[in-house]
């Protein structure tokens, strides 16, 4: 999804929720590659942001790639999202 550029410094700090947000809407559809697209944007702006990192990490695991996922969701989980460090242990991580 294409969004237009924020304008103010406010609304920067926000922005990267867009495309998470964005990114969130095409999973629930099953539109991986769009989905991905999005968390990719997520990331570009805000590369710490775990949630992006860990859907980003899922996506990949179950569907591309199993070492990128697993990659992703490390970096989630060293940041301290729980989704990921679950996911790791329920893996034998």
């Amino acid at each position: 999804m294409k969004l237009e550029k924020p304008d103010t410094e406010t609304h920067i700090s926000n922005y990267h929720l867009e495309y998470y947000n964005c990114g969130i809407a095409y999973l629930r559809k099953g539109n991986y590659e769009l989905a991905i697209k999005d968390f990719n944007n997520t990331l570009q702006i805000n590369p710490s942001y775990s949630k992006a990192l860990y859907e980003r990490g899922m996506i990949y695991f179950k569907t591309i790639n199993k070492k990128q996922g697993l990659n992703g969701l490390n970096k989630a989980a060293k940041l301290g999202n729980q989704d990921a460090i679950n996911a790791l242990k329920q893996l034998g991580i």
